[in-house]
């Protein structure tokens, strides 16, 4: 991840950053860099305790840093951490294929923690509308759901998003990078880079709103909008018609 950072770094265009929100912030070895975009505010979420008192030891001094220890979810105020010899890799789902790539990676534990909705989570930060966002996603086995969960005027919040996942699937019920990539696609996002340093089996990318599919998403939206309202329209005409119909014939066999 820190060398997408780093590419960050080299296209700024002037306009100051709002926001830099990592989920799934670990102990943030990126922070060195990720420090340098000088943002406003920088919410770092991470749901186990220790890492995140390294958190703050790591951030100290440095002003906006907003420590959040809870996990991001779907839904509900609770989770239970599924809890590896390497925190990086705990989720809230089992590992499956990545123990196939990390035969000696143990399971430690389980452990409950608090929780918030994703979606309640990103609207009570309150970004600025003007603002450059930056959304960092580093959730093992739920980074799919997680965006999946978002509205897309949350979504659409961040001009940039920074994703890591597995290249195939690594939990239970996990989704590979392929699949949140064609998904941030259809929110708006292109894909800009891939992390060249990151290690198999995961995969970590880089990517960029763009105003343009927005707007024609938007259009298509609303588009489908009218289509699917006509379609009512005709179909309440056409059964009015037909009632209409079957009064008059009732009406001319009363007559006769």
């Amino acid at each position: 991840m820190k060398s997408l950072l780093t590419q960050l770094l080299a296209d700024q265009t002037g306009e100051p950053w709002g926001a830099a929100v990592v989920i799934g912030a670990g102990g943030c070895s990126e922070w060195p860099v990720l420090r340098k975009l000088q943002a406003q505010r920088f919410v770092l979420v991470e749901p186990q305790a220790r890492l995140a008192d390294e958190l703050a030891r790591l951030t100290r001094g440095t002003p906006g840093v907003e420590i959040l220890n809870i996990a991001a979810v779907t839904q509900g105020h609770e989770a239970t951490l599924q809890l590896l010899a390497n925190p990086r890799e705990s989720g809230v789902a089992a590992p499956t294929g990545l123990l196939d790539h990390y035969p000696n990676l143990r399971l430690r534990g389980e452990a409950p923690v608090a929780a918030q909705p994703v979606d309640e989570l990103l609207e009570h930060l309150a970004l600025d509308p003007q603002a450059r966002h930056l959304l960092c996603l580093d959730a093992p086995s739920q980074a799919f759901d997680l965006l999946e969960q978002l509205a897309p005027k949350t979504l659409l919040a961040f001009e940039h998003v920074i994703v890591r996942a597995g290249a195939e699937s690594l939990y239970e019920g996990d989704a590979a990078i392929e699949d949140l990539l064609r998904l941030l696609e259809a929110r708006g996002f292109d894909p800009v880079l891939e992390d060249e340093d990151a290690l198999y089996p995961h995969a970590t990318w880089l990517l960029k709103r763009n105003p343009q599919r927005v707007h024609l998403q938007d259009l298509q939206t609303r588009l489908l909008a009218a289509e699917t309202s006509a379609q009512a329209l005709a179909a309440s005409l056409a059964a009015r018609d037909e009632a209409l119909q079957v009064q008059q014939q009732q009406s001319q066999q009363l007559q006769s």
